[in-house]
């Protein structure tokens, strides 16, 4: 990626971030959904518990006693895969009632018992996303330390043995694979031999390295590409009306409150025909993983990218995130006016309680550090 100063930066208008989501206000239709959420969460909550409560035994039992750092036994594999239909059953009460799903002859036998060594590639637009892949295709993945570091979750996470890895050195290392190994004992490595050792599910990547609206493809990393072995694009959609689940850059908390509270959550999962790289794309893994973002950018209906995990994490220094309503974006002045450089060399994350003032993208007001500091340490921390 091109290190050029901020000034001389490519710009990008802040309500046509793929990191940012500001085309569903929170109306008064939005505050009733909530309202009726609250009355049924009852109901709500015992599905997912005893949902949840059940895969999570089934993970437990899978691992308890197993050296995770070596493949698991058949016995505990099938246990594993056992949980999958519990965490389907999770996102029922989310609304997720019906999930449509395409291309499933793609994904032949050979490639669900791993004999047919492939890695499977999606677009990372959710968290719900990770559901999908274990409900589907029960894969190995590259995962973030952070969520395999998480209570209860963490468990369901190591049971599928995934490669772990550290975004925050992903990306200071370009944003690529291949370099990330020498700052992270060599995960690069670790991901090839991975994908050739048939002990273990075939391999699950999001390229990204992070989500987006879902509008579009960032660019990808390197790193699902080195291995040279053939793709299996899987796109991921969520085809809205009144409220975009994706994972963009809001309160968190509050984005669930308002996932929860939708009536009916669409979700499509289109399994691609099998994508065999060329002499060239094996030889030079920028071009394999290039022409693959064009690929599911073509098949989404938009154009590639050029920002990546590089620009997510800028936005966050500099506290950008929309608010509850829906519509507002906090933002640092310059951004409003200008857009924001998504070509610039990631900042030196500065100590959580360095002052910083924040603007408004509608109000155009000064605003306290307070939430600039809260998203600099969730960098840190993640």
């Amino acid at each position: 990626m091109p290190s050029s100063s901020a000034s001389s930066s490519m710009r990008c208008a802040l309500h046509a971030s793929p990191f940012l989501e500001t085309n569903f206000p929170m109306n008064m239709y939005e505050r009733a959904k909530i309202a009726l959420m609250i009355l049924s969460a009852p109901v709500r909550i015992v599905i997912f518990v005893v949902a949840f409560a059940t895969a999570f035994a089934h993970f437990y039992a899978a691992t308890a006693g197993a050296d995770l750092n070596k493949p698991l036994a058949t016995w505990r594999r099938k246990i594993v895969f056992g949980a999958a239909m519990w965490c389907r059953i999770v996102l029922v009460p989310l609304g997720f009632l019906y999930i449509n799903t395409k291309g499933f002859e793609n994904y032949t036998p050979d490639m669900r018992s791993g004999k047919k060594r492939i890695v499977i590639c999606i677009n990372h637009v959710s968290w719900v996303d990770s559901f999908l892949l274990v409900i589907f295709f029960q894969p190995c993945s590259v995962t973030k330390k952070t969520i395999a570091n998480l209570p209860l979750i963490g468990r369901g996470v190591r049971a599928f043995q995934p490669v772990l890895v550290d975004r925050v050195e992903a990306a200071s290392a370009g944003a690529d694979a291949t370099n990330v190994g020498a700052k992270a004992g060599n995960k690069a490595a670790l991901v090839v031999e991975r994908i050739f050792d048939d002990r273990y599910p075939n391999i699950a990547m999001a390229p990204e390295g992070t989500t987006t609206n879902g509008r579009t493809v960032v660019r990808f990393k390197r790193g699902a590409f080195v291995a040279g072995v053939p793709v299996l694009p899987v796109v991921i959609r969520y085809p809205c009306k009144n409220y975009n689940i994706a994972w963009t850059l809001r309160d968190d908390n509050f984005a669930f409150l308002r996932l929860a509270s939708q009536l009916y959550n669409r979700c499509e999962v289109k399994i691609m025909p099998l994508y065999t790289p060329s002499e060239a794309e094996r030889a030079d893994a920028g071009l394999y993983a290039t022409n693959m973002q064009r690929l599911f950018a073509n098949e989404l209906g938009e154009k590639p990218s050029d920002q990546d995990l590089t620009t997510q994490f800028q936005l966050m220094y500099h506290g950008v995130q929309v608010r509850n309503d829906g519509v507002t974006i906090d933002a640092p002045e310059d951004f409003v006016k200008n857009g924001y450089p998504y070509d610039a060399p990631q900042p030196h994350l500065p100590p959580s309680s360095s002052p910083t003032r924040v603007y408004h993208a509608k109000s155009n007001e000064e605003d306290s550090s307070a939430r600039l500091r809260r998203q600099v340490g969730a960098a840190r921390a993640a």
